[in-house]
């Protein structure tokens, strides 16, 4: 049966009055619907004059590099054919150095509360986000939308708000043991039912926000837009094919208004609905090589069914199209370009999609990719490779120059081992002599891999993490570091592109999400079973809190970097004592205090205003404390010291004593009264200690 017995009529117009300016009242059905429809010829027609799926299919085949199977002319002996991944090999080598810039760490932002936020709040919306990331598979969206951009020029990503019903699987005993009364007591008797598990499933909806990569192919997007920020469209339009199952799933949707389940099962029953079919996604066969041989054939090895074919016989997996035309606000979804099944207000008051470009083009949405940037090269490199292939097979294999007249072979003629040429002349057949191989082929091949390095950023620093070996470059320090920051700066502005249009605008829509949608029986469950206890805040401050995000592999990488290189040796610059006498000198110090916030400040280190707070009176106390013990310490330290010289003194006194004692025993009478004359003299003069000495002897 029909989806409906009178198509949609796409010639009457579309009149101003149709199209409420209210964003609260809606346009009627069949007026949505042709809205939609019209505004997709647009736009689909216009990519298609421009050439983009042609453009998508060149892409395609450059990425995989292949190539058809050449022949010699007139013959059908093959030529070389072989496919140089120049383009793959600069993808794949910039992706792991984008990916690692942006998921360094775990989790791959910060939330910083603002205003009158809580420490508390903010680090529980850091909490309940990171576990939301890993359920959607948020890493490995950001990896395929990311290399879309790389391969095509455009990535794109689409979120949304989904309540989805899952049911989970519980095990408990079947019954309960018995209790039976004994003598000394009750006790326990276990029953054939107590020992026996049984299954019970459960049935419960999870909210949570949601985020795909949508192919390029799969949405049309309002041609007039002229920046790289799908968000400034008018319109976009997102083009899937749905089963029966999956419309059933969108009963709990808000927003969806779907006939009832018999009719919807009628759609997929004989005769069914046919699917429409999509211009976009439909492989272009006018791009043809010089064998005849289309893309389409190429690459039809890699590729998947299209979407508008079955892929299963069973019924509720046969697919249907569905158009879902989104502006800032207003959502029309269309079921084969017939029925509408949605025409509601866009809770996001925005559309809700993000984009990348990885070489954006002024006054143009759509951007340009590396295989756009080096289809050339990877042409040239194919070209000059495989012409030195084909001049080896020829001085290999040889060609034959033969003599007309007399009797000589008229057949091809091959080498092979062991082969025999009958002639009756020695010089009916030779072999042709080829000059030498020529070497301005290696140089260009050198020359083209160093022009497509310049062109992406992905050199050896990048791809092998080696220095540059031709040219001054390497040869230095200087040098190397130089090749090292332009490639940090070129990523870096990669990244920080991505971050700046997708991933902090993302952060920024699920934190929304979740303070309108998410239940706070849902919040604290998840931070029940992330934190491991008891979340001991309001969940209301959580859907209020004021947060600022960042990526920890954001804005001015390289500087950041830089700038923690740099603390360590400042700071020891600023303890060597020169310095510090100096900065005496001129009546100045260093407050370290400011000198750490600042060194946190540069790398918006999260939290990073708590670490050097005031002290508090107890901290105040024990550090008089401290100082007193240490006040102490240092008397006790003085006196001891006193003692000990004081010792030391009386020690040198006695010593002399005793060793002038022992000179004048040994000297004769006379001279011994001279010296203790001496002795009182010079005992005099100094009021010493010589009296002792004196007065023994």
């Amino acid at each position: 049966m029909a989806l409906l017995d009178t198509p949609i009529n796409l010639g009457n117009e579309i009149k101003a009055r149709d199209i409420p300016l209210d964003p609260k009242q809606q346009p009627a059905d069949e007026i949505a619907v042709q809205l939609v429809l019209r505004d997709l010829n647009v736009a689909e027609y216009y990519l298609l004059a421009k050439g983009m799926t042609v453009e998508w299919d060149r892409d395609d085949r450059l990425y995989l590099f292949r190539m058809p199977q050449a022949f010699w002319e007139g013959s059908s002996v093959p030529r070389s054919s072989l496919g140089m991944p120049l383009i793959l090999e600069h993808i794949e080598s910039l992706m792991p150095q984008v990916m690692n810039a942006l998921f360094s760490d775990n989790p791959p932002f910060s939330a910083t509360p603002r205003g009158k936020t809580k420490d508390l709040a903010g680090r529980a919306v850091t909490t309940i986000i990171s576990k939301q990331l890993k359920e959607i598979r948020f890493k490995e969206q950001a990896r395929l939308g990311v290399k879309e951009g790389m391969q095509y020029g455009t990535g794109v990503w689409k979120y949304y708000w989904k309540r989805e019903k899952r049911y989970k699987v519980t095990y408990e005993y079947e019954g309960s043991p018995q209790l039976e009364k004994l003598e000394t007591g009750t006790a326990t008797i276990p029953t054939k039912k107590s020992r026996k598990v049984v299954e019970k499933v459960e049935e419960y909806f999870v909210n949570s926000p949601v985020v795909e990569r949508v192919h390029i192919r799969f949405l049309v997007v309002d041609p007039a837009v002229r920046e790289p920020d799908i968000r400034k469209a008018k319109y976009v339009i997102h083009r899937s094919y749905v089963t029966l199952e999956d419309l059933e799933q969108l009963r709990d949707q808000p927003g969806y208004k779907l006939p009832s389940k018999e009719f919807l099962q009628s759609l997929f029953e004989p005769p069914r609905e046919s699917p429409e079919r999509s211009l976009l996604e439909g492989r272009s066969t006018s791009s043809v090589l010089n064998t005849g041989i289309s893309s389409l054939d190429i690459n039809m090895e890699f590729k998947a069914m299209p979407r508008w074919q079955d892929s299963s016989e069973n019924p509720n997996q046969q697919p249907l199209e569905l158009l879902e035309y989104t502006t800032p606000t207003r959502v029309i979804c269309v079921l084969n370009r017939k029925l509408c099944i949605k025409n509601d207000i866009n809770p996001f008051n925005k559309v809700n999609y993000f984009s990348i470009c990885n070489t954006d083009i002024l006054d143009s949405w759509y951007g340009m990719g590396v295989s756009r940037l080096l289809a050339g090269e990877q042409r040239l490199q194919q070209g000059v490779i495989n012409s030195r292939l084909d001049d080896l097979a020829l001085r290999l294999s040889g060609t034959f120059l033969r003599k007309r007249g007399g009797n000589t072979p008229t057949q091809q003629l091959r080498l092979r081992p062991g082969g025999i040429i009958d002639s009756d002349d020695e010089k009916g057949v030779q072999m042709i002599q080829y000059p030498p191989a020529i070497a301005d082929a290696f140089t260009e091949v050198e020359a083209s891999d160093s022009r497509a390095q310049r062109r992406t950023g992905a050199n050896e620093l990048v791809t092998q993490g080696t220095a540059p070996s031709a040219g001054q470059l390497g040869r230095t320090a200087g040098g190397v570091n130089a090749a090292v920051s332009a490639v940090g700066a070129r990523m870096g502005y990669l990244v920080e592109q991505i971050c700046d249009n997708f991933f902090v605008p993302f952060l920024e829509a699920i934190h929304e999400m979740n303070s309108r949608w998410l239940e706070p029986d849902d919040i604290n469950a998840i931070l029940d079973d992330e934190l491991g206890q008891a979340y001991e805040g309001d969940a209301i401050e959580i859907k209020n809190a004021n947060i600022k995000f960042d990526m920890l592999a954001g804005a001015k990488l390289k500087a950041k970097m830089a700038m923690m290189q740099l603390a360590q040796p400042l700071s020891q610059l600023l303890m060597i004592a020169p310095v510090l006498e100096d900065l005496t000198n001129k009546g100045k110090k260093v407050d370290w205090a400011a000198f750490i916030q600042a060194c946190l400040d540069s790398v918006d280190w999260p939290g990073a205003q708590k670490f050097i707070v005031d002290m508090t009176d107890e901290d105040k106390k024990a550090l008089q404390a401290k100082n007193e013990f240490a006040q102490q310490n240092s008397q006790i330290a003085l006196k001891h010291q006193a003692t000990m010289e004081e010792i030391e003194q009386k020690g040198r006194a006695q010593a002399g004593t005793h060793i002038i004692k022992s000179i004048l025993e040994e000297i004769n009478p006379t001279s011994r009264m001279e010296v203790l004359q001496a002795l009182q003299q010079m005992q005099s003069q100094t009021g010493g200690e010589g009296d002792a000495p004196a007065q023994s002897a």
